[in-house]
């Protein structure tokens, strides 16, 4: 079984979890999973993790995420999004235009406070509230921070706005667009999504269930599959003697004195900006991973590990 991830490019009305078992059944692997769930009417970039992979994905998801989508203004649905029941309805502004919307859109960027829509798969005492939404029972979840770089709107004939939102992990389009409509005092939800990019993968380099198949008939299904090191190349990588490396197996921790100028210019270029380093250490058929680490803020810390490959 293949150590790494491959990116699907997931369909509309399918849920994360049977895009996994799809994948699962075309490669034939038992150990899968994905990095960052899309809603069943989304569509776009699902990681699928496989094998070891597995343990990689919280790290491929600290990177930032590109969605592109359709709003509806006039109406509220319970869901925030096409899938539910309209709850509140109002008549679009007077005079309002698409200048108007891309002003109160942007005042949705930046560093924000969001809390997840009463029907998301976060969780309330270990229920979901979806679970608790179906039941009548709508639970309001302490707003969390988000960071919203982009969220740019795009005439597509009133009532409805395209848009695209470039964003941290954790935010909510659909409650982007909830909030946007009450901005604008005439509701809105959600009708189209897409996810285009998640850290360093792209929806360009995804491929359908349906070419999947394709490729497994004809023996070359896994020539989709992305290896861990390439997967995690967004985090920069620093090289360290097989002596630290050991110890770091061990439990035994590693001086962050030794990391000081350790990063070439070329990674800290192109690095996502998250404080993660990756440890690597020549072996036997190439550069092995070590851990996955933070990167230290002093030089005189002990670099605390996130993940360790034994």
């Amino acid at each position: 079984m293949p150590d790494g991830v491959i990116l699907i490019d997931k369909p509309a009305g399918m849920s994360s979890f049977r895009a996994v078992k799809a994948v699962s059944r075309i490669l034939g692997v038992k150990k899968a999973g994905h990095a960052g769930t899309l809603d069943p009417m989304a569509t776009g970039l699902l990681v699928v993790c496989l094998g070891k992979a597995t343990r990689i994905s919280r790290f491929i998801m600290e990177g930032v995420k590109q969605y592109e989508g359709v709003m509806k203004l006039g109406a509220a649905t319970d869901t925030y999004d096409a899938e539910g029941k309209v709850v509140e309805t109002a008549p679009l502004p007077v005079g309002l235009d698409m200048e108007t919307v891309r002003r109160a859109a942007e005042q949705f960027t930046g560093r924000l406070l969001q809390s997840p829509p009463p029907f998301s798969a976060a969780k309330h005492k270990g229920v979901p509230l979806y679970r608790l939404a179906r039941k009548g029972k709508m639970v309001e979840k302490p707003p969390k921070p988000i960071e919203v770089m982009e969220f740019t709107v795009e005439d597509a004939g009133l009532p409805y706005a395209g848009f695209r939102v470039t964003c941290s992990r954790g935010t909510y389009i659909r409650s982007l667009c909830h909030d946007l409509g009450k901005k604008l005092g005439c509701f809105a939800h959600m009708t189209e999504l897409r996810r285009t990019r998640c850290g360093h993968l792209s929806i360009d380099s995804a491929v359908s269930l349906e070419r999947l198949e394709e490729a497994a008939a004809a023996g070359a299904a896994f020539d989709f599959v992305i290896d861990i090191p390439e997967a995690l190349s967004h985090i920069p990588a620093v090289s360290i003697e097989s002596g630290d490396a050991r110890r770091i197996r061990l439990g035994q921790g590693m001086a962050g004195e030794k990391l000081k100028n350790a990063l070439d210019t070329d990674q800290k270029d192109t690095a996502i900006d998250i404080p993660l380093i990756r440890l690597v250490t020549p072996g036997e058929t190439g550069e092995e991973l070590v851990a996955v680490a933070k990167f230290p803020q002093d030089s005189a810390d002990v670099i605390r590990t996130e993940k360790v490959w034994l």
